[in-house]
This record gives structure tokens, C-alpha cells and sequence, in this order.
């Protein structure tokens, strides 16, 4: 192998090193993207049943008890 051959395969395997490592680049920034995506849904989902839950509701104005309604 001459001086030029082995100069260009090292230029050659530096290129694909470098074209694998962006595609790893892009696929670790994907994955982190869909964590912190997947995290800030079950933060919301979490406010949100909270929310729900801490709603004051009215005095009922009838409730059923036995085999009639009682006004309250």
C-alpha cells in the first residue's frame, strides 16, 4: 500500500467515523427530546388530576337516600 493510498483510506475511515457519530448525536438528542417530552406529560397529567380533585363543589340540593330523593 503506498503513502497515498493509506493517506486517503485514513481520510476515507475518518469520514465514517464522523458521519456515525453525528448520526449517534442525532439519535441521543431524539431520545433525550422524547424523555423530557414524556416526563412533562406526566407532570401535566399529574396537575391536572390534582386540579380536578381540589374543585369545590356545591351542597348538593337533593340527594337519593332509601327509595326517594330528600331535599337538602
Amino acid at each position: 500500500m503506498t503513502l497515498l493510498k493509506k493517506a486517503g483510506w485514513r481520510k476515507t475511515c475518518r469520514q465514517h467515523l464522523q458521519h456515525a457519530n453525528k448520526r449517534l448525536a442525532r439519535l441521543l438528542i431524539a431520545w433525550k427530546l422524547e424523555q423530557q417530552q414524556q416526563e412533562n406529560s406526566a407532570v401535566l397529567k399529574s396537575q391536572r388530576r390534582m386540579f380536578h380533585h381540589q374543585i369545590k363543589r356545591g351542597n348538593p340540593r337533593r340527594t337519593f337516600t332509601g327509595m326517594a330523593f330528600i331535599e337538602g
